[in-house]
């Protein structure tokens, strides 16, 4: 109970729970160590045991196979380090990364082929800066060692695919409308070592259910002020921040 009396309530239905969650068993555990209260083995060595468990947690909440990459990654990764802290391997963290760029290339080799390969089947203008490639009234991006920059001003805009590895995609949205008749978009994002940034309507909503692996993602935007009795456009951002971030903003 805080200091009003009121109870206090510990959510752990997001990945960030979840985090917080492993992050203070581990802290326990490696203060009871240090003490030496644990007298049959050095606790310290099997730290990376917590990240193959917020691995598994993200594994348990992937939707995709190509969202399941980045959790499986990281249990393997925990999994080898906590053989390399015990001697029986000889790995740590820097001969791993390349697992990461592993990673990266499976997570977008694992979209389904129909995604992977429309975004070039249209084009549609958006605004007088840049040609935005869209399939119907989605928009996909890929920016892999590179920059994107791209304004849309569709009238019907629903979501939005998004995968950025080591470099950048910057989206402004302040020129589309949501029109779908849940006045709902999902925005799919995949961010490994880079960041996804998107500029939204002062009108729009923002739901984040998105997972971030030693990463962020985070909503900047100032909250709405409905009309009373009219829900706001909700823009629902799923997906994966590794070692990246995806920040929303208006």
């Amino acid at each position: 109970m805080d200091d009003n009396g009121s109870k206090i309530r510990i959510d752990i239905s997001t990945g960030s729970g979840w985090a917080a969650i492993v992050l203070i068993c581990m802290g326990v555990v490696m203060f009871v160590d240090n003490l030496g209260l644990v007298p049959f083995a050095h606790l310290g060595a099997y730290w990376p045991v917590a990240i193959s468990a917020y691995g598994a947690v993200l594994l348990s909440r992937a939707r995709t196979s190509s969202g399941k990459v980045w959790p499986v990654t990281m249990i393997a990764i925990g999994i080898l380090l906590t053989l390399g802290n015990l001697g029986i391997l000889h790995v740590n963290m820097g001969s791993l990364w390349p697992l990461f760029l592993v990673a990266a290339g499976a997570s977008m080799l694992l979209k389904p082929p129909r995604e992977r390969f429309r975004q070039r089947s249209m084009y549609f203008t958006a605004g007088s800066e840049s040609n935005t490639r869209f399939n119907g009234n989605i928009l996909y991006e890929n920016a892999v060692f590179s920059g994107v920059k791209r304004r849309v001003d569709s009238a019907t805009f629903e979501g939005a695919d998004l995968n950025c590895s080591f470099g950048e995609i910057k989206i402004d949205l302040r020129g589309a409308t949501i029109s779908t008749p849940n006045r709902q978009a999902i925005i799919e994002t995949n961010a490994s070592f880079g960041a996804i940034k998107l500029r939204i309507p002062e009108t729009w909503k923002v739901v984040i259910e998105s997972a971030a692996i030693f990463g962020a993602c985070e909503d900047k935007s100032v909250p709405p002020r409905p009309v009373p009795g009219v829900d706001p456009p909700t823009l629902i951002i799923r997906g994966n921040a590794a070692f990246g971030a995806v920040e929303i903003e208006n």
